[in-house]
């Protein structure tokens, strides 16, 4: 504990992070964070643990043995949303071979679309077309 805070207070705020040594099988890097004024630790193996230091020796090699202890307790939500997630995908990949049950029906709706806009645009040319007419009526009927 003591040559934890002994090595942890060598670095300057400036230094950036700096490797310290090992834990139980983890890297222990420190630095100094700017935002909080306080010393941080990162645990490394895997992944790693951010935790923060504080004056006590004891406190904090149980603060460390805490978190490291608590790794299995977070790991196991991670599994059961992994394995979650792998059904669901496993699912949809069943889901994406079936047929369109509905196919059927959506050629039918755009063939009537289809029609339904073609005869829009019947009704659209016609209704343009005399249009012109219509004023060119109205220009003779001035004329006149």
């Amino acid at each position: 504990g003591t040559a934890l805070l002994k090595s942890v207070r060598e670095i300057r705020p400036t230094q950036g992070e700096k490797s310290i040594g090992n834990y139980r099988g983890f890297e222990i890097s420190a630095y100094f964070n700017n935002i909080y004024k306080c010393y941080k630790i990162n645990l490394k193996n895997a992944t790693s643990h951010t935790l923060e230091l504080g004056s006590d020796v004891y406190g904090n090699i149980t603060r460390i043995d805490n978190s490291l202890g608590s790794i299995a307790s977070r790991l196991e939500p991670i599994k059961k949303s992994i394995d979650e997630t792998i059904r669901l995908l496993d699912s949809a990949k069943k889901e994406i071979n079936k047929p369109f049950a509905q196919l059927d029906e959506l050629r039918a709706k755009e063939s009537r679309l289809s029609e339904l806009n073609a005869e829009l645009s019947i009704t659209k040319d016609d209704s343009s077309t005399s249009e012109p007419n219509v004023a060119k009526n109205k220009d003779e009927q001035e004329r006149a």
